[in-house]
């Protein structure tokens, strides 16, 4: 996913990488728990297809078991058609589609079951390291992104929607298939991400999209297809300082410089370190899949 404006023009985003890691000298708790997901799936699916989405619905499972709430478990995206004979993106889905609360994962089992009838259903059973959130959390605290669409062709305008359940403020992400990121919203254009219930945010929004400003659907160079990623992180106050320079920066090439300089990392890392501190947060995640015209 790529930005771009003309006036005032906003740089492609680069290749995702990560701001610092939070640190905290804190304990990282989690607390362990088995879970599976069973899927049905017939000739329009693949295999690696039908385990991405047996592994979202095990995921989905964990975190209610352990947290007592759900989580959106995301797993249309793997049905996708573009990702038919696509094995290594959808694995790639599967590691960047994880939840930030999920500390570690062990699969214990992942395997296509014929039941009657000749159809087929795929397994997973796993064990999930569930972050262990205080008990004075608020487990209404949510944050939802949805996008325009999950099937762009390359070139085509994404439009992000960000819904909170509390006065919240908010932080989009790019999700490198490596695991590395980049701080996507607020910026230099955008500056203002605090919202609250009775109002989402859109983003580019009308008036960003006047000004030339777009977030692109971008094929790597020399790729037909691609599947990629964006997280939305949603704390109670601002928390600017986890994200460095990400909103400071006076203009849009100085924000290219200052926020996307060097700063490799993995996204599981960062969340394990976000975990330990004395903070409430939320995150969703919304995957989709580019194709070339």
């Amino acid at each position: 996913m790529a930005a771009e404006g003309t006036t005032p023009r906003q740089p492609p985003i680069p290749a995702p990488m990560a701001p610092p890691a939070p640190k905290s000298s804190k304990s990282e708790p989690c607390l362990s728990k088995e879970a599976e997901g069973t899927v049905d799936f017939g000739e329009q699916d693949t295999p690696y297809q039908a385990r991405g989405r047996a592994m979202a619905l095990a995921r989905k499972q964990a975190i209610k078991d352990v947290l007592g709430y759900e989580i959106r478990a995301r797993d249309a995206i793997f049905e996708q058609e573009g990702l038919a004979g696509q094995q290594v993106l959808v694995e790639s889905l599967i590691s960047s589609t994880q939840s930030g609360l999920i500390l570690g994962e062990e699969i214990l089992e992942a395997k296509p079951v014929a039941i009657s009838g000749g159809r087929m259903q795929y397994v997973v059973r796993l064990r999930a390291c569930i972050a262990r959130r205080p008990d004075r959390m608020d487990k209404g605290f949510r944050v939802m992104l949805d996008l325009n669409k999950q099937n762009f062709v390359n070139g085509d305008d994404a439009i992000a929607t960000i819904t909170v359940t509390r006065e919240a403020c908010v932080y989009l992400l790019n999700v490198a298939q490596e695991g590395d990121w980049a701080l996507v919203f607020p910026n230099a254009h955008a500056p203002e991400n605090c919202t609250t219930p009775s109002r989402s945010i859109t983003y580019p929004d009308l008036r960003l999209r006047n000004m030339g400003i777009r977030l692109k659907a971008e094929l790597p160079p020399g790729e037909p297809v691609s599947a990629e990623v964006l997280r939305v992180v949603a704390f109670k106050t601002r928390m600017d300082h986890l994200f460095q320079d990400g909103t400071a920066a006076p203009s849009a090439e100085a924000a290219h410089r200052e926020s996307y300089a060097s700063r490799p990392g993995k996204l599981g890392e960062w969340f394990r370190q976000l975990v330990a501190e004395d903070v409430e947060w939320a995150e969703d995640s919304a995957a989709f899949v580019i194709r070339a015209k």
